[in-house]
């Protein structure tokens, strides 16, 4: 059994806690994703109904998958809720977009809305629109 606050984070290498058809798709994701932007920071797949993360890769030992998932996650199934409010039936969430001083984050979840994809860049490194187009093709 692997417990995530004993462990190391792995630096620069794809890892994942899932297993079967799961973790191959979740690995595939960043994996699509880290050969288009290999500069990136931080990427992550979860699994958007336990919330549980599926695979994860980073550039950096301080920067922990774990807690920045927990917290996007808990943002996105939030925001999810607002097609319920009235004059917004008819939006869906695409993606949520957070511009840092130095940083980029985009959550994006997948065409089926099961998965969530979050891609943390530096904004002297990647270009937002191409970061968005990036995991808007290897998310669906």
């Amino acid at each position: 059994m692997r417990i995530p606050f004993l462990q190391k984070v792995a630096v620069r290498k794809v890892t994942s806690d899932a297993t079967g058809a799961a973790r191959e798709r979740a690995t595939g994701i960043l994996e699509g994703i880290l050969q288009e932007l290999p500069e990136l920071l931080l990427a992550t797949v979860v699994d958007l109904s336990s919330g549980r993360l599926l695979a994860a890769y980073t550039k950096q030992a301080q920067s922990d998958p774990y807690k920045i998932t927990a917290y996007t996650v808990a943002t996105a199934r939030h925001l999810a809720r607002l097609p319920n409010q009235p004059g917004l039936t008819t939006q869906e969430l695409q993606d949520l977009v957070l511009v840092l001083d130095e940083q980029l984050a985009i959550f994006r979840l997948t065409a089926d809305q099961q998965l969530g994809c979050l891609l943390l860049v530096y904004t002297h490194d990647t270009n937002l629109a191409l970061a968005r187009e990036i995991l808007r093709q290897h998310a669906s």
